[in-house]
């Protein structure tokens, strides 16, 4: 069962998503983004985002959530109700930290910061992608502050402050959790984050380590390999 925080969360925007507020927050913001105007409500809009099939069209609510978040108290929850289903699945990922509630007051805590102070202007793609990784970071940031441990995070750091971000979650969480648990070296998650996420191309590792193309290739077949038998 979901941590009860998230059922409260669901709760409360079933109680404000379709009433005469949401409505008139759509047409406010309208004035000045467009793309409020196709909706109905803020639950017409998120059933539209969460939807699969389009995600440049979902991408671009976002962004236009993100820009209002800082001085938009509405803005701001909607995009938070928007990032629950991620949320969701990043509190599961870390079962390993503390008790679910805890776990996941956490996460949303961390997901909300980030919502109000989103920098827009420097990283206007992929919004829901760039705040996952932006909430996975701090809480893990969050946690080794508590036990001292501060080694965990040197390769999502590589690459959760970039623009442009790859929306590839889940496989951060995978190299994550296999260097935690000693599966995966770090030179081997820094060759796959690093040419699979922040898209960093073969030919420039290969100069600056002065080795051939397929050399690197090699190596992140190895250790892609590694990684593949850590998750399964």
């Amino acid at each position: 069962m979901a941590p009860s925080l998230f059922r409260s969360l669901d709760r409360d925007w079933c109680h404000r998503a379709s009433g005469s507020s949401s409505r008139q927050a759509l047409r406010r913001w309208a004035e000045d983004q467009p793309v409020f105007g196709l909706f109905t409500d803020l639950d017409q809009m998120l059933v539209h985002v969460n939807r699969r099939g389009h995600p440049a069209m979902s991408d671009r609510v976002l962004a236009g959530l993100a820009k209002l978040a800082p001085r938009d108290n509405v803005a701001a929850r909607a995009l938070l109700q928007a990032m629950l289903p991620g949320l969701k699945a990043l509190t599961h990922s870390f079962t390993w930290w503390a008790d679910p509630e805890e776990t996941a007051a956490a996460v949303v805590a961390a997901c909300w910061e980030r919502i109000r102070t989103y920098p827009i202007e420097r990283r206007p793609r992929r919004i829901a992608a760039n705040i996952l990784l932006d909430t996975r970071q701090r809480v893990i940031r969050q946690h080794n502050r508590a036990t001292g441990d501060i080694d965990q995070v040197g390769v999502e750091e590589l690459i959760s402050d970039q623009d442009g971000i790859h929306p590839a979650v889940e496989l951060l969480g995978h190299v994550a959790d296999a260097m935690r648990h000693g599966r995966l070296e770090h030179d081997d998650a820094r060759l796959i984050l690093l040419t699979r996420l922040a898209d960093v191309p073969i030919s420039e590792l290969a100069s600056a380590g002065g080795l051939g193309a397929e050399t690197i290739r090699r190596r992140r077949r190895v250790a892609e390999a590694r990684l593949g038998a850590a998750v399964a």
